[in-house]
């Protein structure tokens, strides 16, 4: 028998068993095909036309994904699809390639906008329609804004936004406003070029936070028109389900999110917009941005490369399956999900928060899926209200500096800003009413490449501001004192170019002109008995560059008196001073009557290492030494120091500075002193100034601003507002 013929039984077999698996294969083929034709059109591909975007949302299910795939071409396609990936279809083609971010869903599911390049705002409809808001053009600019973030309206018909003028992180940036009805309008919301926009607050509100640590709301429809929330240094604010608003508070750090947005070291504390503040959990020393709440009460945290959950104890999300970027929690808790650079994850609720995480607590759910966002329908929370209670105290006037800017307000009012500065650019000193209560003085430093220059700012009670900017030769400023009668004011200053050069007193009236001569000196003070001036000193023998031996001097009708000098104050053994100890002189303050004056006294170590010093006060007829406050960190640092405008008091703040770590508060205690130094009042706070009256002190804290009686017969509240201020009736 032939070989072949043999072999032929068998590739029959073959034959059939090929044929049979091809038409098994189309059979399954034409299966698929037409379980698919079955499918609605919207399940897989494009969306069908002219379709209501509102049913095409209710196809979607709940929870609804949002993400960006890659094609063939380097080009990426916007999807849309359900949680399980059974109904998806693409919205948007990005065929000019721009750099996608901030992709979010609209607060109804029927919507998804993404930042393009940053130069605008493409919202797609579930349908296909998309509209384009293009960044806001200055008047005169080569080139539009770049955005850098923004936030739906909780009506979805307006989106929010944070523009910058210029490429740098320094450049102004301010919030803007478009209708999407009108998209190609923006209305300005803020000027003062340090402002981003958080979330919507309501109607016409939006939370909102700046670079220099101010969170607060701002109404739209009027310009610049913020209210502060806290005293404190905050940031990344969001609205509970409570209604209560969340944030960061604490210290802001130099750390900037990639959304351009500051770190902050402290805790995560809540508030109304009422002032019912309360600290919420500790976060130690790792600085963060609060982004949200794990259903067992602990809150998500991004951390510099990560996200964690913190609270009662800390645990990181997850991070096998990549770097989580974003958390979704689900209404009531019911699920969460994560967001990579490149998938959406499931968070198991148990496994995820454990410490540490399992491997197995997040599954991926979605590969390939870039700047996802994930939806899931919310009720927007009003703000709540809290039944906090604030009394009157005295009669004042309030101004203070928080955040670069100048605040004014009453104990029956809000608090207005009245002048903005960019910081790191430029700093503000604290306040200071004249003694009739008219104007408001106030000292700005700009520093521009390695000059530093400053101008005196006067405003009147309506915030109406009269600008004094100073010589060139008047490069550093040390203080700055009002008249007895109002009339006139002293700075001292001097040339920071040149070195440790000699400092000047120079008296000028309400227009920035010169009245008498100049006074050499450093730091100045105005009582009814004639201007207290530190003076210059003389260079350290071993330390050059070093000026020690400073003098207390009184200049009244045109002849100076020196009242003692830092050599013989070193010498006072409750100093603790060694013997010829080198020693100055600085922060000259006084009381109202000048009977009394107040400075730190340090000793200057030739070694270059720690140096003692102390508050020191002095009776300013002979010079004697009536009291001595050692400042350092056993005992407490003191700082704050200010006279009561009526008696011989003064109240400051110790500070509790050993042991304490980075993002730390340290413990402080408000004191008011007599001149004795005797123990008046202590009360836990900062201490944060007098009443026009001296009948009372201003105590600080996270809380907001308390009025304390100071012969002990009384305690308020009298603000949200934990802040130092200057006050006039």
């Amino acid at each position: 028998m032939s070989p072949l013929r043999a072999l032929t039984p068998y590739a029959a077999v073959a034959l059939l068993i090929v044929l049979g698996s091809g038409a098994a294969l189309a059979s399954a083929l034409r299966i698929e095909m037409a379980s698919r034709a079955a499918q609605p059109a919207s399940a897989v591909g494009s969306p069908p036309p002219r379709a209501d975007p509102l049913a095409l949302a209710r196809q979607l299910g709940t929870p609804r994904f949002a993400y960006w795939r890659e094609e063939h071409d380097g080009g990426r396609r916007l999807w849309v699809s359900d949680a399980l990936g059974s109904r998806r279809w693409s919205i948007l083609s990005n065929a000019t390639r721009d750099d996608v971010r901030h992709t979010r869903w609209s607060p109804d599911g029927t919507a998804v906008a993404y930042l393009a390049s940053q130069k605008e705002i493409v919202v797609t409809w579930l349908h296909g329609v998309s509209v384009r808001v293009p960044a806001w053009r200055d008047e005169g600019a080569s080139e539009a804004r770049r955005i850098l973030g923004y936030a739906w309206s909780s009506d979805g018909r307006r989106i929010a936004a944070t523009q910058r003028h210029g490429p740098g992180r320094t450049s102004p940036t301010d919030v803007f406003v478009a209708d999407l009805a009108d998209p190609g309008r923006w209305i300005q919301a803020t000027t003062a070029g340090d402002v981003h926009v958080a979330e919507w607050a309501g109607a016409d509100e939006l939370l909102v936070e700046t670079s220099g640590g101010l969170i607060g709301l701002l109404r739209i429809g009027e310009r610049d028109a913020i209210r502060p929330l806290t005293g404190m240094a905050a940031a990344s604010p969001q609205i509970g389900p409570d209604g209560r608003v969340y944030f960061g508070g604490g210290h802001v750090t130099d750390e900037i999110a990639f959304t351009d947005r500051r770190f902050v070291l402290g805790s995560v504390w809540s508030t109304t917009p009422d002032g019912d503040a309360r600290e919420e959990a500790t976060l130690g020393s790792e600085q963060f941005r609060l982004e949200g709440r794990w259903p067992d009460g602990r809150f998500i945290v991004s951390v510099p490369g990560g996200m964690k959950l913190s609270g009662g104890r800390a645990s990181n999300l997850p991070f096998l399956t990549g770097t989580i970027r974003r958390v979704t929690v689900g209404p009531g808790g019911s699920a969460a999900y994560g967001v990579t650079d490149r998938r959406i994850l499931r968070l198991d609720l148990e496994l995820a928060g454990s410490s540490p995480a399992a491997a197995e607590a997040a599954s991926v759910v979605l590969d390939q899926a870039e700047d996802a966002d994930i939806w899931f329908p919310r009720t927007p929370a009003a703000l709540a209200l809290s039944s906090a209670a604030f009394a009157g105290g005295s009669p004042a006037t309030f101004a203070f500096v928080m955040a670069g800017r100048i605040w004014m307000t009453d104990v029956h009012g809000a608090a207005r800003a009245v002048h903005a500065v960019h910081p790191g650019a430029a700093w503000l000193l604290r306040p200071r009413w004249s003694s009739d209560g008219e104007r408001l003085l106030v000292t700005e430093i700009v520093r521009s490449g390695s000059e530093q220059r400053y101008a005196v700012l006067l405003f009147d009670r309506a915030g109406r501001l009269t600008r004094l900017d100073q010589p060139i030769s008047q490069s550093w400023l040390s203080s700055t004192a009002w008249s007895p009668d109002g009339d006139r004011f002293a700075v001292a200053g001097g040339d920071i170019g040149a070195g440790w050069a000699e400092g000047e007193v120079r008296v000028l009236d309400l227009e920035g002109q010169e009245r008498g001569g100049r006074i050499p000196g450093r730091e100045v003070a105005w009582t009814s008995g004639g201007l207290l001036v530190v003076g210059n000193g003389r260079i350290d023998a071993q330390l050059p560059g070093v000026r020690v031996g400073h003098a207390i001097e009184l200049v009244s009708g045109g002849a100076t008196r020196t009242i003692t000098d830092a050599d013989r104050l070193a010498k006072d053994p409750r100093t603790g001073f060694p013997i010829e100890a080198s020693a100055g002189l600085g922060q000259l303050a006084a009381s109202a009557d000048g009977r009394y004056a107040s400075a730190n006294l340090y000793r200057v170590s030739p070694s270059g290492g720690d140096r003692q010093q102390g508050l020191v006060i002095v009776r300013t007829d002979d010079g004697s030494v009536t009291s001595y406050l050692s400042s350092d960190p056993q005992q407490g640092t003191i700082g704050d120091v200010e006279w009561s405008p009526r008696d011989p008091l003064f109240g400051h703040t110790t500070a509790l500075v050993t042991g304490a770590g980075p993002g730390s508060v340290w413990p402080t205690k408000a004191v008011v002193r007599d001149a004795s130094g005797r123990v008046l009042v202590e009360r836990d706070g900062r201490f944060a100034g007098w009443s026009p009256d001296g009948a009372w002190l201003y105590v600080s804290r996270p809380a907001g601003l308390y009025a304390y009686r100071v012969d002990g017969s009384a305690e308020l509240r009298i603000g949200t507002l934990g802040v130092s201020v200057a006050t006039a009736r």
